[in-house]
């Protein structure tokens, strides 16, 4: 981002690295119950997301996937850095039934977020490879002793812990393993208990036997939906001051990638960047 004679800011979009989907994914609450102590946390306990747009005819494909009449193990979410793979995910986890899926699981393996600081590496909550990955779905269902289970006897054990289970497991940011650790995964999933399913998001497009959902910019109104909404915050003084033209032009500057889009957002009111000039 560059100051431009009138002290606004030029966004150069080919300057940022966008490294994953954070748009519509907030972090985990606690649960409470009113008459006894907190309920723990669970880990991999579905994100919370406060507010999502648009996607509808990417919902309706993952639906289809997951439905139990479906032989395939779920779907593959791919698409550019920050184009809302993991938004997409999340969404479509809350709004699978649970009738249908009594447990949800989400794993990552993100290792990055980008804030307006710039980008922030992860600790916490990611999952470095795909031993790492079985380990910590073994013991969301339950076998705390998975560490003591030899490694290449984790994958089946991890299939009996499914056998009667009526789980969604949700994998997101699989790009980040290596592509002999990637084609593992897919191999464990292809051999899910028929009634499981799983939603994978990937920035690398793979042959695998799920329905594979290919995502792209925001649709026009979505954006401006999610706009208004990231507008609200007090943080983001200078982007509800916006002009529609405005708007429009952060939508056209960013390709409609959410990220960018929020990336662009944060920006707003720093030190040379007093003015909305995209």
């Amino acid at each position: 981002m560059t100051t431009n004679q009138s002290g606004g800011a030029n966004f150069d979009k080919s300057k940022v690295e966008v490294n994953r989907d954070v748009v519509g994914h907030d972090s985990i609450g606690e649960q409470h119950n009113y008459y006894t102590a907190p309920t723990p946390q669970r880990k991999a306990e579905l994100p919370n997301q406060p507010y999502f747009f648009g996607r509808e005819e990417e919902l309706e494909t993952i639906k289809d996937a997951l439905a139990p009449e479906n032989r395939s193990w779920g779907a593959l979410i791919d698409g550019p850095g920050g184009i809302g793979k993991t938004a997409l995910a999340i969404r479509a986890g809350h709004l699978a039934p649970e009738g249908n899926f009594k447990t949800k699981i989400f794993l990552s393996a993100k290792v990055r977020d980008l804030t307006p600081q710039g980008e922030e590496k992860l600790e916490d909550f990611m999952l470095p490879n795909y031993i790492a990955l079985l380990s910590e779905l073994a013991r969301e269902l339950g076998e705390d002793d998975i560490a003591k289970i030899p490694e290449n006897e984790r994958a089946n054990t991890v299939r009996r812990l499914l056998s009667d289970r009526y789980a969604l497991i949700i994998i997101d940011n699989l790009e980040t393993f290596t592509e002999t650790e990637r084609k593992r995964v897919f191999q464990f999933l292809g051999r899910l208990p028929s009634s499981c399913k799983a939603i994978v998001t990937s920035r690398r497009r793979t042959d695998v036997d799920a329905r594979i959902v290919r995502l792209e910019r925001l649709s026009r109104e979505a954006a401006m939906n999610f706009i208004a909404e990231l507008a609200k915050s007090k943080n983001n003084k200078h982007l509800a001051r916006a002009t529609q033209e405005e708007r429009d032009k952060l939508y056209d500057t960013s390709g409609g990638n959410p990220l960018i889009i929020k990336w662009i957002a944060g920006q707003l009111g720093r030190k040379g960047c007093n003015h909305f000039t995209v």
